[in-house]
């Protein structure tokens, strides 16, 4: 009985703590103070299970490796994806660095290693929770989606010259574009403390 009592109260006690933890607020719930420990595996553990999941039944449609798709969606990588991801030649923009995860490099090539095409179609289409990675299927069709992912195949590969030059025929100004030598009161030191984005 008395082991039964001790079971009970242990049982009322963690959600008591719990809602103590929560309504106090006490955790730092600040962008720029990374996930540590248990919380950062439960959520990337969640998201790749998740992502997994979701993507199953999507299949790539047919041409996507087609010269045609490639162009456009070196195109709508730039305009979209460049700036928090980097790309052939450049840098991420400094505000990037002030995301927790830090958004994956792509050009190194890891995510696409990791990553299906179905499940790389359905994170740039839906976005993810719980990072900075938004949802761009409110704003590009299935097919724009579908030549991003295209390109995100090839990326690692792609010389800077190449993808300058299809920017350049398609007439992208990158004068538009605000690079990292803009904020030079933000540390080099960022990026060797933050997390990177294990998705």
């Amino acid at each position: 009985m008395k082991g039964f009592t001790s079971l009970l109260i242990l049982l009322l006690l963690i959600p008591a703590g719990a809602g103590t933890f929560i309504w106090s607020g006490i955790y730092d719930v600040s962008a720029n103070i990374p996930r540590y420990g248990i919380s950062d595996w439960l959520i990337a553990t969640l998201k790749k299970n998740s992502i997994a999941f979701h993507a199953r039944g999507i299949a790539p449609p047919a041409g996507l490796t087609d010269p045609e798709s490639i162009r456009n969606g070196i195109v709508d990588f730039s305009n979209s994806c460049s700036r928090c991801h980097g790309a052939p030649g450049e840098t991420r923009q400094a505000f990037s660095t002030g995301l927790h995860p830090t958004p994956p490099i792509l050009v190194s090539g890891r995510v696409q290693k990791e990553r299906t095409e179905a499940q790389l179609y359905l994170i740039v289409k839906n976005g993810l929770k719980f990072s900075g990675m938004p949802a761009f299927g409110n704003i590009h069709e299935d097919l724009n989606i579908w030549n991003i992912i295209a390109v995100l195949k090839i990326l690692p590969k792609l010389s800077s010259g190449d993808y300058q030059s299809i920017l350049e025929e398609d007439g992208t100004d990158e004068g538009d574009t605000l690079r990292d030598e803009e904020f030079p009161g933000i540390p080099d030191a960022i990026d060797s403390r933050m997390k990177p984005n294990t998705i």
